[in-house]
C-alpha cells in the first residue's frame, strides 16, 4: 500500500531526466514501474528482517533472490563445533587437575621445608 502511494506521489519527471527514456514516454508506465520497484524493495527488507528474527541471515543477495545457507550444512557445522567444544572442555579439565596437583605438591614441599 505504502509503495503504491510513494510510487504515485514521487514527481513523475526530474530535471534533466526524460520519462520517455525509461517508460516508453508514458507517465503511467513510469508510475507503475516505481510502484513495482518500491514494493519489491519493501518485500526484500521485510523478508530479511523476518528471517533474521528467526536467526537466519542470507548468505547471498542477487538478482535471482535471497540465498540462505543449507540447514544440513549449518547443522553439521553446529554438531562439529559442539564436539570440538566438548574436547576443549575435557582438555581444560585435565589441565586444571594437573595444575591442582602441582600446586598441592609445591605446597607440601614448603610445609616439609619449614
Amino acid at each position: 500500500m505504502a509503495s503504491t502511494v510513494l510510487g504515485v506521489l514521487f514527481p513523475l519527471s526530474s530535471p534533466g531526466l526524460d520519462a520517455s527514456s525509461m517508460a516508453l514516454g508514458s507517465n503511467l508506465i513510469l508510475a507503475v514501474q516505481r510502484v513495482i520497484f518500491l514494493f519489491a524493495a519493501w518485500l526484500l527488507i521485510v523478508v530479511i528482517l523476518v528471517m533474521a528474527s528467526q536467526g537466519r541471515l542470507p548468505v547471498e543477495i542477487s538478482g535471482r533472490g535471497l540465498r540462505y545457507a543449507d540447514t544440513v550444512e549449518t547443522q553439521s557445522g553446529l554438531t562439529e563445533t559442539a564436539e570440538l567444544l566438548r574436547r576443549l572442555n575435557e582438555q581444560v579439565d585435565v589441565l586444571d587437575r594437573r595444575l591442582a596437583a602441582v600446586e598441592t605438591e609445591s605446597t607440601c614441599k614448603r610445609c616439609v621445608e619449614e
